[in-house]
């Protein structure tokens, strides 16, 4: 269980850092191809292109790192359902992050879907930064192809 939960987090820190790394390098990138001392304006201009496309191409490593951290945490949960229904069968103590989860076989899955995709969990949080950045790429991305 805490694995999965590692591997969750792991690759959120990992994409997050690796989209803000991207944008800020096309960003730096923009401030020295867009010198107005430079001869060479056209080639200015094409580095900026290229800069723009990279920046489009951020919403879809986003979508894909959003399917990967849903699957991972889609595997905590269900770590988590079947840690508590053996502490149950076990008669362990009972643990507060148990508390939740439901005894009955038949709300296993509508809970593991609502613990998973619900508002207010880790996935949604992480899902929503990730995708305010693939957007900002995005949208970035298609203003300086428009401007240029």
């Amino acid at each position: 269980m805490y694995d999965a939960l590692r591997l969750f987090h792991t690759h959120v820190q990992q994409t997050t850092a690796l989209l803000l790394g991207i944008i800020t390098t096309v960003f730096v990138v923009f401030g020295f191809a867009l010198d107005r001392n430079q001869e060479n304006q056209a080639l200015s201009v094409e580095v900026v292109h290229l800069g723009g496309a990279i920046l489009v191409l951020i919403a879809p490593l986003a979508l894909l790192s959003v399917s990967i951290i849903g699957r991972y945490y889609l595997l905590y949960v269900s770590s988590l359902y079947f840690a508590a229904t053996i502490s149950r069968l076990a008669q362990l103590p009972a643990h507060p992050w148990f508390d939740d989860v439901p005894e009955e076989p038949s709300k296993k899955d509508p809970w593991i879907r609502s613990r998973t995709f619900g508002r207010g969990h880790s996935l949604f949080l992480y899902s929503l930064m990730l995708w305010l950045l693939g957007a900002s790429g995005l949208i970035s991305g298609i203003f300086v192809f428009l401007s240029f």
